[in-house]
């Protein structure tokens, strides 16, 4: 595994995950990681076109720093691999 792989990545791949439920993984914590970048770029004038999505920089902002994902959609991981994450 990669060293910039997301550490809990890293510890599926030790636990014996498939590659399916490993990848499933690496991609909800790539995706909070980007999303988390983007709002970090964001500056307060953009709030004004965020409104028009009912968005705030503010709400932005508290999900990039308290958020965190509960759930992801895949459809290739089989159930037991997926209990393997939980």
């Amino acid at each position: 595994m990669p060293d910039f792989a997301p550490r809990a990545t890293r510890r599926a791949v030790r636990r014996g995950l498939t590659r399916t439920a490993v990848m499933a993984l690496a991609v909800v914590e790539l995706g909070l990681a980007s999303f988390r970048r983007w709002v970090g770029i964001l500056e307060d004038h953009d709030d004004d076109n965020l409104r028009d999505f009912d968005l705030s920089l503010a709400r932005l902002r508290k999900a990039a720093h308290d958020g965190l994902a509960y759930a992801s959609v895949d459809s290739l991981a089989t159930i037991g691999e997926l209990r393997k994450i939980i």
